[in-house]
């Protein structure tokens, strides 16, 4: 007579090489951490990191950077446009610049800290994928309604809503 041990291995096997025969596959998935694709600097304390996951992470304090439309004025985002879909803007940045995200069609989606208190002129202008904008809930200055950033005291459009 066999052992339960012996048993047991036996119905494992069985049921294994059922699997294997019918075609089924059996995995364990972990996700993988997101990798930096690239990063640098955009502001005196304020950074920002590029993944692999098409996020960009804009972290620190204080301001960003204010850039513009010339050609040796643009963001360092500009030409990266293609390789991120979400922005997140973290505590602690308290400015997005101008023209920071001019024309970055492929941005679908934006998620701003209660920390900041100033958006530049332009700073999303042209970004045409939009489909979802968050402004924290305890920002004091902006909020964010549908799929659009409202200053809340003057309720002027800031971005978004196209």
């Amino acid at each position: 007579m066999k052992s339960k041990k012996s048993m047991f291995q036996s119905i494992f096997a069985l049921i294994l090489s059922l699997a294997i025969l019918s075609g089924m596959t059996v995995a364990v998935y972990a996700e993988a951490e997101p990798q930096t694709v690239d990063s640098g600097t955009c502001g005196k304390n304020v950074s920002w990191t590029l993944y692999d996951n098409g996020k960009l992470v804009i972290s620190g304090t204080g301001k960003m950077r204010d850039y513009g439309f010339y050609v040796n004025s643009f963001s360092p985002f500009y030409y990266k446009e293609s390789l991120f879909k979400e922005v997140v803007i973290e505590e602690g940045v308290t400015n997005i610049g101008e023209y920071a995200f001019y024309e970055c069609s492929k941005l679908s989606g934006i998620s701003i800290a209660d920390s900041v208190t100033s958006i530049g002129l332009f700073a999303f202008n042209g970004c045409s994928g939009l489909t979802s904008i968050n402004v924290e809930s305890g920002n004091a200055k902006y909020h964010s309604s549908g799929n659009c950033i409202i200053e809340t005291e003057t309720k002027t459009l800031v971005a978004g809503c196209d």
